[in-house]
């Protein structure tokens, strides 16, 4: 791939230019939002960048098409990328975009694995609201471990919320499939020997 060979990167918001990773359409209600960018080429030898959008900006997003995510995803691009790319054109543009409009799914309505901080109760913001009975314990990568923890050696579970190192993102998603894959693999064959 033609962009960095770091595992991620960061792009900020343009000071002249604030809501610029806003997306394709400007709307003066949104906050100024970093963008994410996961090289999805360091980690799964798939030439991909997976963006990670959040909050307000997200939901704006899913209003527009792929074609304009598509075009305002090149234009960041060129501009936060373009001077590391040693030609005398511009990066190329994306050949595909995959937009996931997560908040809009039917199922997921927008929800990832989070970690509480210890110690939230009730009285400390104020509110009645059901996770707080829960985050009086705190919370932790390591609860992804137990989460991925297979049952007798038949059932196991992949899912971003079973991954500890990429929790809370779709190429964790990916990563701890692929992990099942192999300890699916791995328990045929030991009852494929087991019968020998």
């Amino acid at each position: 791939p033609w962009w960095p060979n770091d595992v991620g990167f960061t792009f900020v918001p343009d000071p002249e230019n604030p809501t610029n990773l806003s997306g394709p359409k400007t709307s003066p209600k949104l906050k100024p939002r970093s963008a994410f960018i996961i090289n999805l080429w360091k980690l799964t030898g798939v030439p991909a960048l997976s963006w990670f959008i959040g909050g307000d900006t997200a939901d704006h997003l899913e209003e527009s098409s792929d074609e304009e995510i598509s075009n305002w995803a090149a234009r960041m691009m060129k501009q936060y990328l373009g001077p590391t790319y040693n030609s005398a054109s511009d990066p190329p543009a994306p050949t595909k975009v995959i937009v996931t409009r997560w908040r809009g799914d039917l199922h997921s309505q927008g929800s990832y694995a989070y970690f509480p901080v210890q110690g939230i109760s009730e009285e400390s913001i104020g509110v009645s609201h059901p996770a707080a009975s829960f985050s009086s314990l705190g919370g932790s990568p390591l609860d992804c471990v137990e989460l991925a923890r297979p049952l007798w050696d038949r059932f196991f579970f992949a899912g971003e919320h079973t991954e500890p190192d990429h929790f809370a993102s779709v190429h964790g998603a990916y990563l701890s499939g692929v992990r099942e894959a192999m300890k699916i693999e791995d328990a045929l064959v030991a009852l494929e020997e087991s019968r020998i």
